[in-house]
């Protein structure tokens, strides 16, 4: 089990003065024992939030085709990824379907997204607003 504790020390060497108070001060982590084991899981937080929709995704895939249901899609799942994008993962009796949604600002990034579609043979669906 890792114990962390917080200290905060004043740096020596440094005039006092209120315009740098807090450059005077230094924040210390100290942990005990396990540092692999947090530093992993910690580096793991991420690609674990953004895996569980997919995990449940597969799960929902597996128990629709197990079922033999062929007419009602699992739920549709957004995750969203960063400002104008997300993801959306759905389930489906014989597939797991996953959905990018971005908004291309720059007509060079229109361009190489339309290139990229027209290579992998993805049909383009353009929204004129």
């Amino acid at each position: 089990m890792s114990v962390w504790s917080m200290r905060w020390i004043r740096s020596p060497r440094q005039a006092v003065s209120s315009s740098n108070a807090a450059s005077r001060l230094r924040l210390i982590l100290v942990y005990t024992e396990e540092r692999d084991a947090l530093i992993k899981s910690a580096s793991l937080l991420k690609r674990n939030a953004l895996a569980a929709p997919f995990e449940r995704a597969f799960a929902t895939q597996k128990t629709l085709e197990s079922a033999g249901s062929t007419d009602m899609p699992g739920e549709l799942m957004e995750i969203h990824y960063r400002d104008e994008e997300a993801i959306y993962v759905q389930a489906s009796h014989d597939r797991v379907t996953v959905f990018f949604s971005t908004i291309f600002k720059d007509e060079t990034d229109r361009t190489f997204g339309k290139v990229f579609l027209q290579v992998t043979r993805i049909p383009i669906q353009l929204n004129t607003f």
